[in-house]
């Protein structure tokens, strides 16, 4: 298993610890063991208190349970290393709660969360730059999913960002004089005959008048056949 198996007691610390300590964060099997308070002391600062009171729930349980946490640990080389920690606590009679764990190094996988956190972010901030309506279409199963500045545009208010029947929805919206202009731009588009799709239309507002709108966005195919749209 590529990660440190490990059992610990109150007042004694780390009682065993696999060899592969050394190579995930540095630290010698003996250099760890002779002190009692080395995971708390390099934890890192920012984790420390969540992780110190799932410890002491731990060390005070009255019942065996299993349990997990996430921290991140400061390696001998100065290096955050996130870290999964699965662990079981075992409660016998008569002796100190003894705490068993394997010690999974998740930094790589904790660093994509973070990016596509940051991306989503960037996302969010740039579509509401652009005050435009974004809205993506699965064509396959016709579920329509709508920005909620599309609704405002529309004049639809909070109605939900999903529309079941997407095609049937955005029906309701067109002006009927421009129903065949929509729906042809669309099928050139689908059909593969335009790279990209861009139609001018009318549309009912949620106050009753008409306002102009361009709807445009381009669709993903899958063997020949569109499935999907944005």
């Amino acid at each position: 298993i590529d990660g440190v198996v490990w059992e610990a007691e109150r007042g004694v610390g780390n009682t065993f610890l696999s060899p592969q300590v050394e190579r995930l964060f540095g630290y010698a099997v003996e250099e760890w063991q002779a002190d009692p308070g080395f995971w708390r002391a390099h934890v890192h600062p920012d984790d420390l208190p969540a992780a110190l009171a799932i410890d002491e729930a731990a060390y005070n349980a009255t019942h065996s349970y299993a349990y997990e946490m996430s921290y991140r640990l400061m390696a001998k080389s100065g290096q955050a290393v996130w870290v999964r920690d699965l662990c079981r606590v075992d409660v016998e009679p008569g002796r100190p709660n003894r705490m068993i764990g394997l010690m999974i190094d998740v930094t790589r996988q904790k660093n994509t969360e973070l990016e596509l956190v940051q991306s989503d972010n960037r996302y969010a901030l740039a579509t509401r730059g652009s005050n435009d309506g974004i809205w993506y279409w699965d064509l396959q199963t016709d579920v329509l999913h709508v920005s909620q500045r599309f609704h405002e545009i529309v004049g639809l208010g909070d109605t939900g960002n999903l529309h079941e029947h997407g095609w049937r929805f955005l029906q309701r919206l067109i002006d009927p004089d421009d129903h065949e202009r929509v729906q042809r731009a669309c099928q050139r588009h689908l059909s593969g005959d335009c790279p990209n799709f861009s139609v001018d239309f009318r549309a009912r507002h949620g106050s009753g008048r008409l306002v102009w709108l361009n709807w445009r966005g381009v669709a993903q195919f899958e063997g020949g056949v569109a499935v999907r749209m944005a």
